[in-house]
């Protein structure tokens, strides 16, 4: 099971991911489905080497460049994983 870490779970982190959401036209940027239709997540795209990147440093990097974010729905999000 996974599970988010604490810092997933402030105000602060859940009102950035509203404004990334907004900022997106609250849908999917691969099928394009809407929020009130799937739920979405904020996928992290890394632009450099790939490396493990944990919990408050993930969120961290999501808001200090949020062009690093994508928005998914779960269902695009679980196949983004699949492909790596």
């Amino acid at each position: 099971m996974v599970t988010n870490p604490p810092g997933y779970m402030t105000a602060y982190w859940q009102m950035k991911k509203k404004e990334v959401f907004l900022s997106r036209d609250n849908c999917c940027s691969n099928c394009r489905i809407t929020e009130g239709n799937a739920t979405l997540e904020l996928h992290h795209v890394m632009n450099r080497p790939r490396k493990k990147v944990g919990g408050l440093n993930r969120i961290v990097e999501a808001i200090k460049y949020p062009e690093r974010v994508v928005v998914l729905c779960s269902k695009c999000h679980t196949e983004e994983h699949r492909k790596k």
